[in-house]
C-alpha cells in the first residue's frame, strides 16, 4: 500500500485524478498517509502535490489531517522562501561591493519555467557561479555575512553560518538560523561566455544575473545526472526538469538554440539523455521533443537497461536512499568498493556557533548520532547491493545476449 500511495501521488502530479487514485486514497490508513507525507517531504514534492490537488479541485478527497499538514507546510515555506530571497539580495550586495561578479544557479532562477511560485520549492541553499580567480574575494565578502567555509570539493566551496544542531523534520519548512551557500568555480573564459548569454531576474527590486534559459535546462540535466551517481536524488528535481520541458515545448527557437549548445561539450548530450530517461520513469507524460529523444536513444545500452530496471525504484526510495546507483555501468570497481563501505567518518553536518563546552557537547552529540545513522545505512544498503548485484548481472547477461549476442565474458562483473 505504501508504494500504491506513492504511485498515486506521482500519477496526480503527472496525469491528474482518475478512479485508480480515488480507490487508493479511500483505502489508505492514517499510518500509510503519514508515511506518504514523510516521503513527499523528503522528495521535495509535498507542496507541488498540494498545488496540483488544489488545481484539480480534489482537496476534499484527501484525509483532513493530510490536508492540514500540507497547508501548514505551505505557510511555513512561504516565509522560508521570503527569507531565502532576502538572503540572496544580501549576498548580491556584499559580493558586488567586493567587486565579485556571479550568476545565480538553480533556486529562484527556475521560476516560472520549473515552478510557478518559489514558495512551492523547498530550497536548501543558494548556489552561485563565480570565476575561480575571485574565489578568495567572494569568501571574504561572505564571511562578513556570518558564513564559514566548511567544505571544498573540486570546484565547489560550501559555506554555512554556525549552528550546533540539525533542524528536525518537523521544522524543515521553517526559517532556520543556519544558512547555506555554495560557490561553484569556473574559468574566466567560461564565466564570461555564460554571463554574456545570461539574463536578469528581479528579486525584491534587485536585478540578479542568471544563466540563459537553455543553459538552465542543461544545468538541470547535469545536476540530475550527477546525483544519479549518489545515494539520494530528490524526485522534485525530475518534476522541475519535466516542467521546464513542458514550458518550452512549443518554442522552436529554444530547441534550435539547445542543439547548438550540445555541440560545445559531448557530455551535455549524455546529461540530457540521462535526465530525460530517468524523468520519464516517474512522469510518463514527458513531452516528445526530438532533441531529447535523440539524446535518450544515444545513451549506452547498459545505462538504458539500468534506468529501465532500477530507475523508478531508486527515485522512489526513502531518504537517505540506496546503493543501487553503484550498479550503473559508468561506475568503476574502485569507485564501487570505496562507496560500498566508506572507511572514513562523514563530515560533520553542523558548524558550532560558539566554543563553549555546552555548544561543543551539542555539536558532538549531533555528529555522533549522524555518524551512527550513516553506519547503519551503509551496512543495510551494502547488504542489499550485494544481493541486487547478482540479480543485475544475470539480467544484464540476458539482455545483452538477446540484443547483440554478447558473450558472457563481456558482461561487466560488479564486484
Amino acid at each position: 500500500m505504501k508504494d500504491k500511495l506513492r504511485d498515486s501521488a506521482l500519477h496526480v502530479l503527472d496525469a491528474g485524478m482518475d478512479p485508480f487514485v480515488l480507490d487508493v486514497w479511500r483505502t489508505g490508513t492514517e499510518r500509510q498517509w503519514a508515511t506518504l507525507l514523510r516521503w513527499l517531504d523528503e522528495s521535495g514534492l509535498a507542496l507541488y502535490f498540494l498545488a496540483r490537488v488544489r488545481e484539480l479541485g480534489a482537496a476534499a478527497h484527501l484525509p483532513l489531517s493530510m490536508l492540514d499538514a500540507l497547508e501548514s507546510r505551505q505557510y511555513e515555506n512561504r516565509q522560508r522562501a521570503a527569507a531565502a530571497s532576502s538572503e540572496l539580495v544580501r549576498a548580491y550586495r556584499a559580493l558586488t561591493m567586493a567587486g565579485v561578479d556571479f550568476l545565480l544557479l538553480k533556486g529562484f532562477s527556475l521560476v516560472p519555467a520549473a515552478c510557478p511560485d518559489p514558495a512551492l520549492r523547498h530550497q536548501l541553499d543558494i548556489d552561485l557561479m563565480i570565476e575561480s580567480r575571485q574565489a578568495s574575494q567572494a569568501l571574504g565578502a561572505l564571511v562578513t555575512l556570518g558564513y564559514d567555509l566548511v567544505a571544498v570539493s573540486r570546484d565547489t566551496w560550501e559555506l554555512k553560518t554556525p549552528s550546533s544542531e540539525l533542524p528536525s523534520r518537523k521544522d524543515m519548512y521553517k526559517v532556520h538560523s543556519q544558512r547555506s551557500l555554495e560557490l561553484h568555480l569556473v574559468t574566466t573564459a567560461a564565466f564570461a561566455q555564460m554571463r554574456a548569454e545570461g539574463e536578469l531576474i528581479t528579486i525584491e527590486g534587485t536585478c540578479i544575473p542568471v544563466l540563459s534559459a537553455v543553459s538552465r535546462l542543461f544545468g538541470q540535466a547535469e545536476h540530475i545526472a550527477a546525483h544519479m551517481m549518489s545515494e539520494w536524488i530528490r524526485s522534485s528535481w525530475l518534476l522541475e526538469f519535466r516542467n521546464v520541458v513542458h514550458f518550452h515545448a512549443e518554442d522552436d527557437l529554444f530547441w534550435e538554440v539547445a542543439k547548438t549548445y550540445r555541440n560545445r561539450d559531448v557530455q551535455l548530450l549524455y546529461f540530457l539523455g540521462t535526465a530525460t530517461a530517468i524523468t520519464r520513469t516517474l512522469f510518463p507524460s514527458f513531452p516528445e521533443i526530438p532533441l531529447l529523444r535523440a539524446a535518450e536513444a544515444a545513451l549506452p545500452q547498459a545505462q538504458q537497461h539500468w534506468i529501465a530496471e532500477y530507475g523508478r525504484k531508486a527515485m522512489m526510495a526513502s531518504f537517505p536512499g540506496t546503493k543501487l546507483y553503484l550498479l550503473q555501468p559508468a561506475t568503476t570497481r574502485q569507485f564501487r568498493r570505496r562507496r560500498l563501505l566508506p572507511l572514513r567518518l562523514p563530515p560533520s553536518p553542523v558548524v558550532a556557533s560558539d566554543r563553549t563546552p555546552a555548544a561543543r557537547w551539542r555539536g558532538l552529540r549531533t555528529f555522533c548520532a549522524y555518524a551512527v545513522a550513516r553506519a547503519v545505512f551503509h551496512l543495510r544498503e551494502g547488504a542489499r547491493f550485494l544481493w541486487e548485484a547478482q540479480q543485475w548481472r544475470r539480467s544484464s547477461a540476458r539482455t545483452l545476449r538477446a540484443s547483440a549476442g554478447t558473450a558472457p565474458d563481456q558482461i561487466q562483473v560488479i564486484l
